[in-house]
């Protein structure tokens, strides 16, 4: 660790932020972070590093303002950033970067996130101020890069000094005399147990939005990482091929610490939670054995369930899940590689909803090969699964996926990341005439769903708590400000 300062600020290794979208337009918060996720990946991150011996602190809009992290890296003796980035972030921490250079001239700057593994060499060209980037997962990466930076005492002029050791940290991407160097892509990390549980020391924060959740605080946990399917639309799928499970007893102790904590409830954030079924059937037993008693929730794909799994996550405590299917028309499924029987996609939806789990389902709109009579389609076949949430998104080509590769084939894409975050209609299809036409149908598909008599009777009649309808009021709202 570098030498201990006089100066009263408190000292940390490195400091890790996120900057949210659109977040540079006001330096007021988002009123208790409604409607907002934790930075779960720094979160992980962070938690790793100081487990090696490095003091790190994380600074999160809306949680923090854009004045007082540039006042605490005025203040702080910190000599390391790290920026967490997504595609729709990437333009907007690029211009923070670039309105304060002045206060980060002494800083060394790194990179990471979703967007920055998807496209090292496009970042580092675009942010002149930026001295690493980390491209896969970031703990071990960032952890060698760490101690190698302490030898020389975080100098930027002096990195050459240890170009060598730079230069072995597979997943490092850096810049030495404007020279761009990118190493070999990492091994990915097998022992998910070896990265201890975050602090959750500001779970009040943020509330996700109303159909998220059902009591507060909320706390989100992942149990595993990578995606075993290859959607041509999923990065995750893209990037990490294979599907890694911390142990049950690892899982079941973070959620005791949770608990401990004082959450009411747990969202586990994997991007397909279900995808090994005998993990997930120890995971209830477990859960159901040590009667452990706790509301929670996940995402799935109807292809990886059945009614005995359903019956046994019910018992284990599990309020809702959330599906994947997308499209309705089986043309389009082949296409993006979602493989899945609409048939089963019905059966599935059917038992969960018998069973007394609340549904959610994702469908996307704007698919290669649409028109609007085939949104209409998927539209109809939402309303007839009819489960209690619907979310309808735009189709949106992130880099690194296969439809980013070939989407010219299918459709025009705008290239302002600012817009790639499932909301605005970046790609339209040769399908529609217009951007227009591809906002009109959405509007369109949330009116025709949630504005059923049938379905608004039925959502009232599920309120059974203060909770529910203070949860309820938000829906509406959150409906009526987008209608």
């Amino acid at each position: 660790m570098q030498s201990t300062s006089s100066n009263k600020e408190k000292k940390y290794d490195i400091v890790l932020i996120s900057i949210q979208r659109d977040s540079l337009s006001t330096n007021s918060r988002k009123k208790d972070g409604l409607n907002r996720l934790p930075p779960l990946g720094l979160m992980y991150l962070g938690s790793y590093l100081n487990k090696m011996g490095f003091k790190t602190k994380i600074l999160d809009i809306p949680v923090n303002r854009l004045d007082e992290i540039i006042n605490f890296v005025k203040k702080s003796i910190t000599r390391i950033l790290g920026f967490s980035i997504t595609t729709s972030t990437f333009k907007i921490t690029k211009r923070f970067l670039e309105e304060n250079k002045q206060v980060f001239s002494n800083n060394i700057i790194i990179l990471g996130g979703v967007h920055a593994s998807s496209m090292p060499e496009t970042c580092f060209k675009e942010i002149e101020k930026m001295d690493f980037l980390v491209y896969g997962e970031g703990e071990k990466i960032l952890y060698n890069l760490l101690k190698e930076l302490n030898k020389i005492n975080c100098e930027k002029k002096d990195l050459h000094k240890i170009k060598k050791e730079l230069n072995s940290i597979n997943g490092l991407c850096y810049r030495i005399n404007d020279k761009i160097n990118i190493n070999k892509k990492p091994n990915l990390i097998e022992n998910l147990d070896d990265i201890p549980f975050p602090k959750r020391d500001r779970l009040s924060k943020y509330i996700p939005p109303p159909n998220q959740y059902k009591k507060l605080p909320v706390a989100h946990i992942m149990a595993s990482r990578g995606c075993s399917y290859n959607c041509s639309y999923c990065l995750i799928g893209s990037m990490y091929s294979s599907t890694r499970y911390r142990s049950v007893e690892n899982v079941i102790k973070e959620i005791n610490y949770l608990l401990g904590l004082g959450v009411k409830e747990i969202h586990i954030w994997d991007d397909c939670f279900t995808s090994n079924y005998l993990w997930v059937k120890k995971f209830c037993e477990r859960i159901i054995k040590e009667n452990i008693k706790f509301s929670w929730s996940c995402f799935s794909r109807v292809d990886t369930i059945d009614e005995k799994l359903l019956r046994l996550i019910k018992s284990a405590g599990c309020w809702c899940i959330f599906y994947g299917i997308e499209s309705a028309n089986k043309d389009q499924l082949k296409l993006i590689n979602k493989n899945i029987c609409l048939k089963r996609a019905e059966d599935i939806i059917k038992i969960t909803k018998n069973l007394g789990i609340c549904t959610r389902v994702s469908f996307m709109l704007g698919l290669p090969g649409e028109n609007i009579k085939k949104a209409k389609k998927t539209i109809n076949f939402a309303i007839k699964l009819n489960p209690d949430y619907i979310q309808f998104c735009y189709t949106t080509p992130f880099p690194g996926t296969q439809l980013y590769k070939n989407y010219h084939k299918y459709g025009t894409l705008e290239s302002n990341f600012s817009n790639y975050s499932l909301w605005d209609p970046v790609f339209i299809p040769f399908g529609y005439k217009t951007k227009k036409d591809l906002i009109k149908i959405k509007k369109y598909a949330f009116r025709r769903f949630y504005l059923r008599p049938s379905y608004i009777l039925n959502q009232l009649k599920s309120i059974k708590s203060y909770e529910d309808f203070i949860r309820f009021v938000k829906g509406c709202f959150f409906l009526i400000n987008y209608l």
